[in-house]
């Protein structure tokens, strides 16, 4: 029989932890933004700080760590190609006779390799984050993004303007404009002019040539003869 009182008990217990872990995290991202709000520049700056040496001490990490990896799979190499240049020549194998003078270029790659990672032992040290700044940091970084975003479509309406007259009726400029940041398509390729279409500043494409119908040709009808006599 199902004790309910347990069951309840249990089921208050969890939502109570849950709803402290909420609240936790609720008091870290509060305090990562009021970190950035009030520390400004300086705090930006060192968070970014810590970010790249963060990347760089990883970067570091993973470098020496590929290099004894190369130098393992080098060696590796070498042993097969000497073991295979003391066997004996098999029709339709090509290059058996430089076996032995790459297994040897291997060997001594190989060891710059563990040469290198000696010279680079001892591991750097990392900067630490605390769980505010982790998300301080994630709010640099967003904001970062946003910034970024309003300084490219400021440009990007900027290039429109350039690329439009002043008319009422805004007509694309015979001109050659950056069709990259505007990210509209060139019509040049479907009018033969140099123009763009103009979606995104709301301009229509200028209008080719107007070409003239072609008209079909009649095909005069034989007219009827008369066979009787």
């Amino acid at each position: 029989m199902l004790n309910f009182g347990a069951f309840k008990e249990k089921a208050l217990a969890g939502a109570s932890s849950m709803a402290g872990a909420v609240s936790e995290r609720m008091d870290v991202a509060k305090g990562g933004k009021k970190l950035v709000d009030e520390g400004g520049a300086p705090a930006r700056a060192a968070l970014m700080a810590k970010s790249a040496a963060k990347d760089a001490v990883a970067a570091d990490r993973d470098t020496i760590r590929r290099m004894m990896v190369s130098a393992e799979s080098l060696d590796t190499a070498a042993a097969k190609m000497k073991e295979a240049a003391c066997m004996a020549d098999v029709d339709g194998i090509t290059g058996k006779a430089k076996f032995a003078a790459q297994a040897e270029s291997y060997s001594k790659r190989a060891a710059a390799y563990r040469q290198a990672a000696e010279l680079l032992s001892g591991e750097l040290e990392g900067p630490e984050f605390t769980p505010v700044e982790t998300d301080a940091l994630q709010v640099v970084l967003v904001q970062g993004g946003y910034e970024s975003a309003k300084t490219q479509t400021r440009e990007a309406i900027g290039l429109v303007k350039q690329c439009t007259s002043a008319d009422d009726t805004p007509k694309v400029k015979q001109r050659t404009c950056d069709a990259g940041k505007l990210g509209v398509a060139a019509a040049g390729a479907a009018t033969g002019s140099s123009g763009y279409t103009g979606a995104a500043a709301g301009a229509s494409a200028p209008a080719g040539p107007p070409v003239a119908p072609v008209a079909s040709a009649a095909v005069a009808e034989p007219a009827p003869t008369n066979t009787l006599s």
